[in-house]
Order: C-alpha cells, then structure tokens, then sequence
C-alpha cells in the first residue's frame, strides 16, 4: 500500500502517542519507557490525503 498527504514535525504529547503507538505496533504497547530521549528524537505525522495498494485474489 502506498499513502500520500503531508507530513508535518510533531511534538509533545503528540510525538509521546506517536511512540507510543509505534511501540503498541511492535509488540511493546504498555511498557514503561525512558521518555528522555523524546528531547532528540524527530516523530513525524503524516496526514493521508489519498492511498493505493493491490489485491491479491486466491483462486479457490
């Protein structure tokens, strides 16, 4: 699938739910985590304006 929009810089306790997202995604949602880092990490958000993608059809 590919998505188009805008991507813009988030912060705060925006770019926190953006991790903590990305965390959930991966398997780690509701550890506990040392947010210090946040302070030089860049958490961009991207707005979808449109997408694609393919279907694969099973013969069946």
């Amino acid at each position: 699938m590919i998505g188009f929009g805008a991507a813009s810089l988030a912060d705060g306790d925006e770019a926190e739910r953006g991790i903590a997202l990305l965390l959930e995604h991966c398997g780690f949602g509701g550890m506990d985590y040392d947010r210090s880092p946040l302070a030089v990490t860049a958490v961009y958000k991207i707005e979808l304006e449109s997408f694609t993608g393919k279907r694969l059809f099973l013969k069946g």
